[in-house]
């Protein structure tokens, strides 16, 4: 009898963590471990979804099985030690450089890759430029970012962490999730995500499949340019100045929405994990936990909404069902109080 993969899950409580426990739990074919670090909550979806859990101070305290990292920061943390070699791909300590977001657009510029307009410090910025969208410098998973439409609207602290963008004033974002080896394109699957939370840049509440060549060309000429190795979500917005795609950054990481993708293009499994999965035909999908996070009515619109999109629940829905009701000036004041 074929003996069971192992594979340990970092910051098993993360979206995207849960969307694979979703997925690999069907094939019977492997264990699932969630691994937290001494400062990292346990929830009761962990138990539920996962074989077990361990509690450890550092991710080098794990010494066997398949180490898979889905946030930012764990996907971060491995990287500046060593590669990450998962089952059919490695993604190399290379792919580092695409956390700091000014590197990222000069290295674009220099490859002749469609980006937005950048400011590295304020005080580049002229009265003309505005809109902005500001967003942080180096990436941190989620973050301080928003749209400025005047210099007073700019955050007042932490400047220096922030790079300044032309505003794109575009409905949504596009975004190839992708399987890179040395250079070469390997897996891709393209999509058009029409709402998200926060609204000025976050994951995904409603995303839908989009066919387009000059996504995927954009996203392969990167990939050649730079030698990359791993995976990743590259992210665009379309251009009505430029009739065409910018490139706005690379996710190194496993993405919010990748369920969507790994669904519908089963070659992200069976690459990732060395696990053959069913392809499903999913046109599009609804996160409504998420829905939820951006208000009451957003939540019961998308929840209620007719469409053919597969509607996703994960844990945590009636807490957050419970914090929608709650008015922004009380939330912001709590958080205060509670330091977050």
């Amino acid at each position: 009898m074929k003996e069971d993969k192992i594979f340990y899950f970092l910051q098993p409580t993360s979206d995207q963590a849960i969307a694979m426990t979703r997925i690999l739990n069907t094939t019977n074919s492997c264990k699932l471990i969630a691994v937290l670090l001494k400062n990292e909550k346990k929830s009761g979806a962990i138990k539920k979804l996962y074989s077990s859990s361990i509690r450890v101070e550092s991710y080098s305290d794990i010494n066997n099985g398949i180490i898979v990292p889905f946030g930012a920061a764990s996907t971060e943390m491995l990287l500046k030690n060593q590669d990450i070699k998962l089952s059919n791909v490695t993604m190399k300590q290379s792919s580092l450089s695409v956390y700091s977001k000014d590197l990222f657009i000069e290295f674009c510029n220099s490859n002749n890759i469609p980006v937005p307009k950048t400011f590295l410090t304020e005080e580049q910025i002229s009265s003309e430029d505005y809109p902005l969208f500001y967003k942080q410098k180096y990436e941190k998973g989620g973050g301080v970012r928003g749209i400025a439409y005047a210099k007073t609207e700019l955050p007042k602290e932490g400047k220096s962490d922030l790079i300044y963008q032309e505003f794109i004033d575009t409905p949504g974002t596009y975004g190839v999730g992708f399987i890179a080896r040395d250079g070469v394109l390997e897996v891709c699957f393209s999509h058009f995500e029409s709402r998200s939370y926060p609204v000025s840049g976050g994951s995904a509440i409603k995303v839908e499949a989009y066919e387009s060549e000059r996504l995927v060309e954009l996203t392969a000429k990167y990939i050649e340019a730079s030698n990359y190795s791993g995976w990743g979500l590259a992210e665009f917005k379309w251009c009505n100045k430029r009739q065409d795609f910018v490139f706005m950054e690379i996710n190194a990481k496993l993405w919010a929405s990748c369920e969507f993708s790994f669904r519908n293009e089963p070659a992200f499994i069976r690459k990732l994990f060395g696990i053959k999965t069913i392809k499903e035909e999913i046109p599009s999908m609804i996160f409504i936990h998420r829905a939820f996070n951006a208000g009451l009515i957003s939540g019961l619109k998308y929840s209620f909404r007719s469409s053919d999109a597969k509607k996703n629940i994960y844990p945590g829905l009636f807490r957050m069902i419970i914090i929608s009701t709650i008015p922004n000036p009380v939330k912001n004041k709590l958080k205060k109080i509670l330091g977050r």
